[in-house]
């Protein structure tokens, strides 16, 4: 039912409601704006609240943004009514991987714009990704978390016009973005489409190789995408994937997250959370692999530099706009912080600036494994 009442305090009509229900009924409750939050503390351990996708602090437990999200939440919700349990199964159901789908959905806009300059920046990652997934000319290749395409677009140039690519990504508006690509750049074997690392729409034994570009650490249960892209992959063919090494060896990351800090507070993120740095540490995503059944697990330390043709201006532009954790502490900034994270920022980011456009070294961790050949 729709709930529209005369006064302000919403929970108060949520409690009388409720005084009215058996105790074992199932509620929800989707709200949009600040006059819900009232409802959503009143069903704290009572209900599930829902709200939608915002960059504002929220009592809601799960985000949406519609119309896809609140479909697929409607769909859920159907299937757990039945369950005694269905506020707190479906909550399982939906976080993480739903906030952070909304996240992606929310970047998508920025990380098409920026396409050609994110390409350009880790070409050394997507290189090196050809290199231990041993991709070649004829391969069939998927690329997860592909993003707006990349390194989906650059693989396929790469395996010519009788070798496939196919980019998946749980963000429908990402998919458009790399069709759109695809379309402009003239690719016919490359094909993208809306999946899940964990639930991947390939058959067994199908694919000479798996990559995943900055994408697994974004994944709500890693050990399962890795058993699934080893289940699609042939005997003897290989997965590689692409982890950030630590925050501190990495100034793209850090130049300008420490001016923002000194006026947002960001607490650190849960022991396991979806995070860029979630694997930074040797050795996790690599016994990950083991765990999940891969053969002979390896990573290696990739030094590279981050090149950027564009101006200290551009590039916190760029960089403002690629991350939703900048977006939302530059939201939060007064006018007058704004101005002044702005002037210290562009003065952090000068120190990075060459005659060629920006120049960051940067480390990541290029972690592969062998699906097992039958005996």
């Amino acid at each position: 039912m729709e709930l529209r009442v005369a006064h302000p305090n919403k929970g108060d009509t949520v409690s009388s409601i409720l005084e009215g229900l058996y105790p074992d009924v199932k509620v929800a409750y989707l709200g949009d704006d600040l006059t819900d939050e009232d409802a959503f503390r009143t069903l704290t351990n009572r209900g599930l609240t829902v709200g939608r996708r915002a960059f504002r602090k929220t009592c809601a437990q799960i985000w949406l943004k519609p119309p896809l999200d609140l479909i697929g939440f409607l769909e859920q919700w159907r299937s757990c009514v039945s369950a005694s349990t269905a506020p707190v199964r479906i909550l399982l159901l939906m976080q993480p991987d739903q906030e952070v789908i909304s996240v992606w959905r929310d970047s998508a806009p920025f990380w098409e714009k920026h396409r050609e300059i994110i390409r350009q920046m880790f070409a050394p990652v997507t290189q090196a990704l050809v290199e231990d997934g041993l991709i070649g000319s004829r391969h069939a290749v998927l690329d997860i978390a592909t993003g707006p395409g990349e390194p989906a677009l650059t693989i396929a140039a790469l395996v010519g016009p009788e070798g496939k690519v196919f980019g998946i990504d749980p963000a429908p508006e990402m998919v458009e973005a790399a069709r759109r690509a695809t379309d402009h750049l003239g690719f016919r074997n490359a094909q993208f489409d809306v999946a899940s690392a964990d639930r991947l729409p390939f058959p067994a034994d199908t694919l000479d190789a798996v990559v995943s570009r900055f994408g697994v650490m974004f994944f709500p249960s890693p050990v399962d995408a890795v058993r699934e892209m080893l289940r699609v992959l042939r005997p003897g063919r290989k997965l590689a994937l692409a982890v950030w090494h630590f925050a501190e060896r990495n100034p793209f990351f850090y130049t300008l997250q420490r001016v923002i800090e000194r006026y947002v507070n960001s607490p650190p993120p849960a022991p396991d959370a979806p995070d860029a740095f979630r694997f930074a540490t040797p050795g996790k995503l690599r016994d990950l692999l083991g765990e999940a059944g891969a053969m002979a697990p390896s990573q290696r330390l990739l030094q590279f530099t981050i090149q950027a043709p564009i101006s200290v201006e551009d590039f916190w532009t760029l960089r403002c706009e690629m991350s939703e954790k900048l977006r939302e502490k530059v939201a939060m900034l007064s006018r007058d912080q704004l101005t002044e994270v702005g002037r210290q920022s562009l003065e952090a980011l000068r120190g990075y600036s060459t005659d060629r456009g920006m120049s960051f070294p940067a480390e990541v961790l290029i972690v592969s494994g062998t699906k097992n050949r039958p005996t």
